[in-house]
């Protein structure tokens, strides 16, 4: 009641023979009795409504607890998000690795089987020396001696010349030995040049490794400015609701001085309204009196002229006295019944004049009640607003605030957990290098803490090569 500007006073209900005494037609009392009680109606339910709004305010929560939940839920959601980030980017790294280590294996095997292509060739080659040192010292390279006729032969009296053995044997030999070292040289020229194959793909898979170590590198540089970006933006978000938080409390001082100003204007308003009807009623006024005055001294005028004319005529004919004082009576039959009807008529008009002004009292009462009731309810509404009379409740806040802290120690140790795993990610390609498909996912639930079903989706991803890689 304070808060609305309603005293006890305008709570009671009073008899109706107040207003009886107090008015001068007994309607017009049994009307002012039945706006009294709209009016305390009114007010019961204005007050009724306030409370009601009070209770729903003060059981509405307070904004501290409202921006405690908004944080905790966004605090949450970034807990999430960033859980997701981080198994993405360990899931990241583990694939890489993985990849490595695939890699490895392969140039291993690729190595191991060139070096057992070697072996084998070189075995080759070996038995193929023996075989034909073996076929070169078990040929008889002796003369055999042929029966030739050669009496119908031409020249036949010139003995050809035929090489000796022992020059046979020589020449023989002489190109068995340029055979070995040809077959020696080219032996030679095979073993370096798979020397320098085998140098060469361990160069290049090296060089591979190396380049795979820097984009590595590179890309562990790039998350963690994009870590330390999205913290930049999260310690940036408290400065931006506090900035929010000051203009809203501006606007609302603007608004306060905005309703002040209206209120004023309004009473200023209503004050000359009223002003305007008391110098129409004081005119108005002024000008049935002149009238009054006047038509009385017409009267007044009159009568004295025939009260002149009949005294003459009662002098000069006392004949017709009589006539003319029946005449005379009727005619002041006549003035009476003016007179009454005058009256009459300037009651009625004093009556049309004090309900004109009745009417004109109530709906400028009428008026200045629905404006002090619209005034009291934007006073309401203000004070709701800015919590000067209502305060809201802060129930849950405690525990908001310990979720808060929880989310807070979650995110630290989750920061903790996060790099463990990725330093146990990074360093995964010496333990996983030399071992099979079922020792790889072992390793990967034991290193990592996923399941079994996502560490064999791993193993599939990384035995199909990156398509993003150079």
């Amino acid at each position: 009641m304070e808060l609305l500007g309603i005293q006890q006073s305008d709570l009671v209900s009073l008899p109706i023979q107040h207003f009886l005494k107090v008015e001068v037609d007994e309607e017009r009392a049994i009307d002012a009795y039945n706006r009294h009680l709209e009016k305390r109606a009114d007010l019961i339910q204005q007050i009724q409504e306030t409370k009601k709004g009070i209770d729903f305010t003060s059981q509405r929560p307070s904004p501290v607890v409202v921006y405690e939940k908004h944080m905790a839920e966004v605090e949450e959601n970034i807990i999430k998000s960033k859980e997701e980030m981080n198994k993405n980017i360990i899931r990241k790294i583990a694939l890489n690795q993985l990849r490595l280590a695939y890699k490895i294996q392969h140039g291993e095997s690729k190595i191991q089987r060139q070096s057992q292509l070697s072996s084998v060739h070189d075995e080759k080659l070996s038995i193929l020396i023996k075989e034909a040192q073996e076929k070169a010292d078990k040929q008889d390279f002796s003369q055999i001696e042929r029966n030739v006729n050669t009496d119908g032969l031409l020249f036949a009296s010139h003995k050809s010349t035929k090489p000796s053995d022992s020059n046979f044997e020589k020449r023989y030999m002489f190109l068995t030995e340029q055979r070995k070292q040809k077959l020696n040289e080219s032996a030679k020229i095979t073993a370096e040049k798979i020397n320098v194959a085998q140098q060469r793909h361990s160069k290049n898979f090296e060089e591979k490794i190396t380049k795979m170590k820097q984009r590595l590198k590179e890309e562990e540089e790039i998350m963690k400015q994009r870590l330390e970006k999205n913290d930049e933006i999260l310690a940036t978000i408290p400065d931006k609701y506090q900035k929010r938080d000051n203009i809203l409390a501006e606007k609302a001082e603007k608004r306060n001085e905005r309703t002040v100003s209206v209120n004023k204007r309004n009473e200023e308003f209503v004050q000359k309204k009223i002003n305007k009807v008391n110098n129409l009623l004081q005119t108005e006024q002024q000008n049935f009196t002149k009238v009054m005055k006047t038509n009385q001294a017409k009267t007044n005028e009159k009568l004295e002229q025939e009260a002149e004319l009949l005294r003459k005529r009662n002098e000069a004919a006392e004949k017709i006295f009589r006539r003319q004082k029946e005449e005379i009576e009727e005619f002041k039959q006549t003035l009476q019944k003016r007179d009454i009807d005058l009256q009459q008529r300037q009651i009625e008009l004093d009556k049309e004049m004090q309900n004109k002004l009745y009417t004109a009292k109530i709906e400028l009462e009428d008026k200045t009640a629905a404006i002090r009731r619209a005034q009291r309810a934007r006073d309401c509404q203000t004070a709701f607003s800015l919590r000067q009379k209502v305060f809201r409740s802060e129930s849950g806040l405690n525990g908001i605030q310990k979720q808060r802290a929880r989310s807070q120690l979650t995110k630290a140790k989750m920061n903790e957990t996060f790099i463990e795993k990725r330093n146990a990610a990074m360093n995964l390609l010496p333990d996983v290098v030399n071992l099979n498909d079922q020792q790889k996912v072992r390793a990967l639930i034991q290193i990592l803490g996923i399941s079994e079903n996502e560490a064999n989706e791993m193993i599939q991803q990384a035995k199909v090569p990156n398509p993003h890689a150079k």
